[in-house]
């Protein structure tokens, strides 16, 4: 979903067609590993211009987790790094 200009919080939840719910469901499953996983922190940003969900998720066996962007619109996983990077 792109988004023009700053918008307040409770707008651009009105613009996500993906539910947190199913971001977090998603960017979990994109997180390599088979052990227990869980997300520490979701929310909703404006980054490029487009709107997205940031999930961080941690995993054992791995210090500092992962940073996992999943598109607000389509529910696609746009991007999974080590957090901090």
């Amino acid at each position: 979903v792109r988004v023009a200009g700053d918008k307040p919080a409770a707008e651009l939840a009105a613009l996500a067609t993906t539910s947190l719910t199913d971001a977090v469901k998603v960017a979990l499953a994109a997180v390599p590993g088979d052990g227990a996983k869980a997300a520490v922190e979701a929310e909703l940003e404006v980054e490029h211009g487009f709107l997205v969900y940031e999930v961080e998720v941690v995993a054992p066996g791995r210090a500092g987790g992962w940073a996992v962007i999943v598109d607000a619109g389509t529910g696609k996983v746009l991007a999974v790094a080590a957090a901090g990077e």
